[in-house]
């Protein structure tokens, strides 16, 4: 249903719809990024479902991602979000989802570094258990809290620097959970 709301608005150039663009160069590329933000209406007939499942939803977000690496290689795409903000302010909607992103990736790339995770085969009945309700990877969240660990420590250092003097200095494996269970 969001899709062809945009759809709609994109027939109309997105005339009257809130837009933000930015585009940032850097490590041999060029990023550019454009948010357009529609107001959920209460009484739209097609948002009566949305607004049922999620009470606070005033506002569809259409991002469309577009990336010139150095060489020629060109990728475009588009995701779509739903936001509580208001779309009035759709510049601070648009930094919302790109520090979200940051995070994200900067979390996920430090675990696949740090701990192989994307090289772990571990799979839904060998290793994986039910959390809150939701099937989880056990030794998933175990990365996470050992990374949570280890940053705590790490100051200056690497996580991976830390991670190896935990491995070889038992002293300091201890000290790490120590304050790490003691908090």
């Amino acid at each position: 249903m969001t899709k062809k709301i945009f759809a709609e608005h994109e027939r109309n150039d997105f005339a009257d719809v809130a837009s933000y663009r930015e585009t940032n160069r850097g490590h041999g590329r060029v990023e550019e990024r454009t948010y357009y933000a529609v107001s959920v209406a209460a009484d739209d007939k097609r948002n009566e479902k949305r607004l049922t499942k999620w009470s606070e939803l005033s506002t569809l977000v259409m991002g469309r991602f577009r990336r010139l690496v150095t060489g020629g290689n060109e990728s475009e795409f588009t995701r779509y979000y739903i936001s509580s903000l208001s779309c009035d302010d759709v510049e601070q909607l648009g930094q919302s989802l790109r520090w979200h992103w940051g995070i994200e990736n900067g979390l996920h790339w430090v675990l696949d570094v740090t701990f192989g995770e994307d090289g772990n085969r571990t799979r839904r009945g060998n290793g994986a258990d039910t959390l809150f309700g939701r099937s989880t990877d056990t030794l998933s969240i175990l990365r996470r809290m050992a990374l949570g660990m280890l940053n705590r420590f790490k100051g200056k250092k690497t996580v991976t620097n830390v991670k190896f003097h935990a491995a070889v200095d038992p002293d300091f494996r201890t000290m790490i959970l120590k304050k790490f269970l003691m908090r």
